[in-house]
């Protein structure tokens, strides 16, 4: 069907609807079965720009979403994907024209009303680019057999690894391991040395003067003691001012942790750098895909782990179905990588350098075939907008 420069698409050809279309558009569905109503506006558009989608939209008892499909001169579809608030839709190299889809479903007498809706050209496409490097805990030492290093080892072991990095690579930020100032095997001094970050502790201002220096971000772990006693397991993230910008405290511990009297942590935290949003977990949290799931719902672009635990399929994973980049710093050098959510997952490892490193484009969607759509789409957008929160209520329920 076609009203005006509207094509409408029903998928039940019994159902009783009206609709009318021009600039905009009404549809009353008269029936109370299961209905769905595609409705299709087609515009050119130019390749490798930024767009968004304004409109004004009035739902009575339905459901409803805008989409996006770019295609080129040939009329083959190039990419498809779902505009989301506050978000610009990038548009592939080849376009030449886009269908605004408005995509309705019902199961009730309902209506829909449409006026105003207007695709905006936001400008040619940018690169927002940062190199973010992830280190292992021996990049400027070799380990031994078991990992064994003092805490006044591991300080300068640390410090000396971040200024070798950064006159080598000059990155935007520096990813380091899991509790970084302490050794995960050394006998009985783990949780000996406990950091503050009041300003009082020498070894924290120490990689607060480099991150300062250098002007990268650092993101670390550290065994923090807080002024009550407290102990706890705080991933923090210094500026390039050299100041502690947020501080995110591990909330999925381990039993050793909990047994040793750590403070798990209540809140996902994300924090804003001058190149993306970020998130943070710390080993065991990035175990759980609900913690990834929340950090990407508040649009973290980049997901920070400092641990003592990983697996390149998890983390390739939690890459993937989240639509961000994960920067892991791993106590060895095997198990430190980047990875991104694009058909290139793997972005660099640092099993020879004892570092991994990458320059990454954070404005580019890095868009993936047969997800959900038969071309290419955005993995962000489709888990955010797929996501079905009506069942996944039993992951509420707790053990007793």
């Amino acid at each position: 069907m076609e009203y005006s420069n509207w094509k409408v698409k029903m998928p039940y050809k019994d159902r009783t609807i009206s609709i009318e279309g021009d600039n905009s558009l009404s549809v009353r569905i008269d029936d109370d079965r299961y209905t769905v109503v595609v409705c299709r506006k087609r515009m050119e558009a130019l390749p490798e720009r930024f767009y968004t989608l304004s409109a004004d939209a009035r739902a009575e008892g339905l459901s409803y979403r805008f989409l996006y499909i770019f295609y080129d001169e040939a009329g083959k579809e190039l990419a498809k994907g779902y505009f989301m608030e506050s978000r610009r839709v990038v548009s592939p190299v080849g376009t030449k024209e886009i269908d605004i889809e408005v995509l309705l479903t019902s199961e009730r007498h309902s209506s829909f009303f449409l006026k105003n809706m207007c695709l905006n050209d936001e400008g040619a496409y940018q690169k927002r680019m940062a190199k973010v490097v992830a280190l292992s805990s021996f990049v400027c030492s070799e380990p031994s057999a078991n990992f064994h290093r003092t805490y006044r080892e591991a300080v300068e072991d640390t410090l000396a690894s971040v200024r070798l990095v950064c006159e080598k690579e000059h990155p935007d930020m520096i990813v380091l391991t899991e509790n970084v100032f302490q050794t995960r095997n050394y006998p009985g001094t783990y949780y000996e040395h406990p950091n503050r970050f009041d300003g009082s502790d020498p070894d924290v201002n120490a990689l607060c003067g480099l991150a300062k220096e250098y002007n990268s971000y650092i993101v670390c772990s550290m065994h923090e003691m807080s002024s009550e006693g407290i102990r706890a397991n705080a991933g923090i993230l210094i500026d390039r001012k050299g100041k502690i910008a947020g501080i995110y405290r591990k909330c999925q511990l381990t039993i050793g942790e909990i047994e040793a009297g750590l403070r798990p942590g209540d809140e996902l935290f994300v924090f804003d750098t001058d190149f993306a949003r970020i998130g943070i977990q710390i080993c065991w949290d990035h175990y759980f895909p609900e913690s990834t799931r929340a950090l990407a719902m508040q649009g973290a672009e980049l997901i920070c782990v400092p641990t003592h635990g990983s697996h390149i399929e998890r983390v390739i994973t939690r890459a993937r179905e989240n639509g961000a980049y994960l920067a892991v710093a791993y106590t060895s050098r095997e198990d430190t990588y980047i990875t991104a959510p694009g058909s290139e997952p793997l972005l660099d490892t640092g099993k020879e350098k004892g570092y991994a490193v990458a320059e990454i484009d954070f404005n580019d969607p890095q868009r993936r075939h047969w997800l959900s759509c038969n071309s290419y789409g955005a993995p962000y957008e489709y888990y955010m907008c797929e996501r079905r929160e009506d069942l996944y209520g039993i992951i509420n329920h707790r053990m007793i």
